[in-house]
């Protein structure tokens, strides 16, 4: 199993259409072998997700989402506190359902758990980004669900490091 997720892994990076077609057969053939496989179902709803690009496949995302939403779940029901599930799931939750405020708890409950992770950042900035409004201090109001939604704009924290190093220091 983890030769094929490790076989998925490399077609995915490529994220071309047939690649990415490649590593979900992938995944899924890993899940057949090892169905607790946390980290293929999180690639595989990562597959998915690259699959809703408009820049990449240009698929329809309401045949992805939900899919993406299946694998995000049964990765958390396995492993509770998986962080790249949780924030797959924050990102399906918050476009698909467009229940904004459940996607940023759950993007927010991810990063806390692992707060170094590139693609739950860009998850969640795409989120902020497409939940912001330009100028604005506050996300849009809007219903979900009859539920009102205004939630701050999460400031930088202060202890961030870029991954730049200072020249002078070589820290």
């Amino acid at each position: 199993a983890h030769d094929l997720f490790l076989r998925a892994e490399a077609k995915q990076e490529t994220l071309d259409p047939a690649s990415l077609q490649e590593s979900i057969m992938l995944y899924k053939d890993a899940l057949a072998l090892d169905p607790n496989y946390v980290d293929a179902l999180n690639g595989l709803g990562y597959s998915y997700m690259w699959q809703t690009s408009p820049l990449i496949l240009g698929g329809v995302p309401a045949t992805r989402y939900p899919l993406m939403e299946e694998v995000a779940r049964r990765a958390l029901y396995i492993e509770a506190n998986n962080a790249r599930a949780m924030g797959l799931l924050g990102l399906t939750v918050a476009v698909n359902r467009f229940e904004w405020r459940n996607g940023i708890a759950l993007m927010d409950d991810a990063l806390k758990l692992n707060p170094g992770d590139a693609e739950i950042m860009a998850s969640y900035s795409y989120l902020l980004m497409m939940t912001s409004r330009k100028g604005s201090p506050e996300l849009p109001q809007g219903t979900m669900s009859g539920k009102m939604v205004n939630r701050k704009r999460m400031p930088m924290r202060p202890d961030f490091r870029s991954g730049r190093r200072d020249r002078r220091t070589g820290k």
